[in-house]
């Protein structure tokens, strides 16, 4: 459900833009015009991270007794770390199509798999040498999740051009990328909303089994 959750609101703040910024980059006709594309990108998806999750970190409370009950007594902890992995991941995107947009595919590829592997052997560790449960697997997202984000804007802002932002152009990316949202958003919640329903109408158990 957290994941879902988090998953939903990732469609809502980065999917269409990263999109919009990808296809603009090619209608770009020189490096000055890909500078102004790529940084006005990436600073509308951070405005717009910061902007959902401050407040989803503030009422994480109140969330966590909608997404899972008022009976998790670390409810509010795990969608803390969710909205942490979340805003994270957001930063990354730009960085991470940048580098296939390029046709990097070494170093994406190799960044790809060196952050899987963090990822699962730092959760391997959480879960079966500290016992941390559900726990150690939200952390240790939000972890690798933190480690990706620096690397991959190291990289993003050392090949890239000086910082430039052009808000006309913001307004651009927005309305390529607003259908691909919807779009998005709605493929989710056809497949996957079943698990709203069972929680809601039954309980977490019946989620689980699911």
């Amino acid at each position: 459900l957290l994941d879902l959750s988090s998953s939903i609101l990732a469609i809502l703040i980065g999917r269409g833009i990263v999109t919009a910024v990808n296809r603009y980059h090619f209608d770009s006709q020189n490096d000055s015009d890909q500078d102004r594309v790529w940084w006005t990108g990436f600073t509308f998806l951070a405005l717009v991270a910061t902007t959902v999750v401050i407040p989803a970190w503030i009422w994480r409370h109140p969330l966590s007794n909608i997404l899972l009950g008022s009976t998790q007594s670390h409810g509010a902890y795990y969608v803390a770390l969710i909205v942490g992995t979340l805003w994270f991941n957001t930063m990354s995107e730009i960085p991470a199509i940048y580098l296939r947009v390029r046709q990097w595919s070494g170093l994406f590829v190799g960044l790809s798999l060196t952050f899987l592997l963090l990822n699962a052997g730092l959760n391997i560790v959480l879960l079966i040498v500290f016992k941390l449960g559900i726990e150690g697997i939200i952390l240790g997202n939000c972890v690798i999740s933190s480690v990706r984000m620096v690397i991959l804007s190291t990289v993003f802002v050392r090949v890239r051009g000086p910082y430039v932002i052009h808000w006309p152009l913001m307004r651009q990316l927005w309305v390529y990328g607003a259908p691909i949202i919807v779009t998005a958003l709605l493929s989710l919640v056809m497949h996957q909303a079943d698990r709203y329903l069972l929680s809601f109408f039954i309980d977490l158990h019946a989620v689980g089994i699911y």
